[in-house]
């Protein structure tokens, strides 16, 4: 049973808590969304509006956002609904925000340095 909000932006049909969340609903514009936290990373998949069939097939994935859960409460529902608002935006926005940790920054030196060395390369 879809739990509607006020404000129409996001029915969950099926959310589950725990250290692997995931779920699965529906957006106000009527897209269906998908998602999961592996690894404290949480991924929210949005599927065209005209996806054909019960389960989505990989092309008809239309947005997608990732983002680290953090400090997120991953055994509460509340906490979950507020990182899928969250996710929403970032995959509606198409981009993540910057991760300002460590690992962040190794990140993106690394992809720095592959640019240079394949440009060195080529």
């Amino acid at each position: 049973m879809p739990s509607a909000r006020p404000d129409g932006a996001l029915d969950l049909e099926m959310l589950a808590t725990g250290p692997n969340a995931h779920g699965y609903g529906r957006l106000a514009d009527g897209r269906d969304f998908a998602f999961r936290v592996r690894h404290r990373k949480a991924r929210l998949e949005i599927y065209q509006l005209d996806a054909d069939g019960a389960e989505p097939a990989p092309e008809d994935v239309e947005l997608v956002g990732e983002l680290s859960t953090g400090r997120s409460n991953l055994d509460s529902d509340r906490s979950l609904k507020v990182l899928l608002r969250t996710l929403v935006a970032v995959a509606e926005a198409g981009h993540e925000p910057p991760e300002r940790t460590l690992r962040g920054y190794l990140v993106r030196l690394d992809s720095m340095l592959a640019g240079w060395a394949e440009a060195l390369a080529g």
